[in-house]
């Protein structure tokens, strides 16, 4: 009888790993996330999943993952806060729950638009290194249909694994953002600017689109750093860059390329809107500069280049955007450096 009982647990174990292996082996977060509503659907019956990712700073529960016939209404309207409703419950005291009358239970909460009907639910915490990152909930509608504390313990095993598989996610994925990202400014760096300046010209020729580059250069970073401190001066290359963020539209990039040098890649345009966003940017930075400073020749300059007028390939267009900013320091009256070139 004991081997027996050896043989059947060992063959579940076995199905169980082989279950989640997959979950595992995926290297980004959604799609751990996505391969663990399968995974756990191959184990363990439910009528309903979803996943909610847990903020705890803000103490948010956001849905990011939800199946079954409600996911819809879950992932626009199930929002919800450590403390309230079932997931708010489990998130707030990081324990899993297991409750086979949920529709009667006084902690759970309504989501607005969908019906109160008879359900079990199982809910977990994802935790890994003593931080919560997502709360589990699986459910069975019908009130006849429940969970039993052997499908809970199932569930909890498959939730640790899962937790751990979204940690290794986000952290390889703040790994990279790390490698390709400026430490002062946040925005991307030189080299990963200039991997995505490569793709960005391929495809342009590739398809026939427009592309424009901007080149900006910060003058006077010296003289800030000198006179007021280099303090201020990285407060002033931190504005830069968040002016680029808010003058720039969505799907352009903005990159620091080294010291008081940055840059902007504008997918789809010409290079008459070139022209136009790099005088806009200009006189934004230059209200900025003289806000933050206070100082006579602390300032920007803005080139500008776009494919296929000025040029076919990144090292085409960085020149001819180089080009562009030194007239415009020109007509400034600063002090021109040694041309930025890839």
């Amino acid at each position: 009888m004991r081997a027996s009982c050896g043989y059947r647990e060992a063959g579940a174990y076995r199905r169980f790993t082989e279950v989640v292996g997959p979950v595992l082996a995926q290297r980004c977060v959604d799609s751990v996330r996505e391969e663990a509503a399968d995974a756990l659907a191959r184990f363990l019956r439910y009528d309903a999943f979803d996943l909610r990712q847990a903020d705890g700073e803000t103490r948010e529960l956001v849905p990011v993952v939800a199946r079954g016939p409600r996911a819809a209404a879950v992932l626009e309207r199930g929002h919800g806060v450590y403390g309230a409703g079932l997931s708010g419950w489990v998130a707030s005291r990081q324990e899993a729950l297991l409750t086979n009358r949920a529709h009667l239970d006084p902690r759970s909460l309504l989501i607005p638009g969908t019906p109160r009907i008879p359900e079990a639910v199982i809910g977990v915490p994802l935790v890994a290194r003593g931080r919560l990152n997502h709360v589990l909930s699986v459910r069975r509608f019908g009130g006849l249909d429940t969970f039993s504390e052997q499908e809970l313990v199932l569930t909890r095993c498959f939730g640790d694994l899962v937790g751990i598989a979204l940690d290794n996610a986000n952290a390889r994925a703040e790994l990279q953002r790390q490698a390709s990202t400026d430490a002062l400014t946040g925005l991307s760096n030189r080299r990963h600017f200039m991997e995505q300046l490569a793709n960005a010209t391929a495809a342009a020729q590739a398809l026939d689109q427009m592309l424009g580059v901007l080149l900006v250069d910060v003058d006077g970073l010296k003289l800030a750093n000198d006179t007021l401190g280099h303090h201020v001066g990285d407060r002033l290359l931190s504005i830069v860059a968040d002016t680029l963020r808010s003058e720039l539209a969505d799907g352009d990039v903005a990159a620091r390329l080294a010291g008081d040098e940055f840059a902007a890649l504008l997918p789809g345009t010409d290079a008459v809107r070139a022209s136009a966003i790099a005088c806009r940017l200009e006189q934004a930075l230059n209200t900025a500069a003289r806000e933050t400073t206070g100082l006579r020749g602390v300032g920007a300059s803005v080139g500008w280049a776009a494919h296929p007028t000025d040029g076919h390939d990144p090292e085409e267009l960085l020149l001819a955007a180089d080009r562009s900013m030194y007239e415009t320091k020109r007509r400034h009256h600063r002090f021109a450096r040694r041309p930025v070139v890839p």
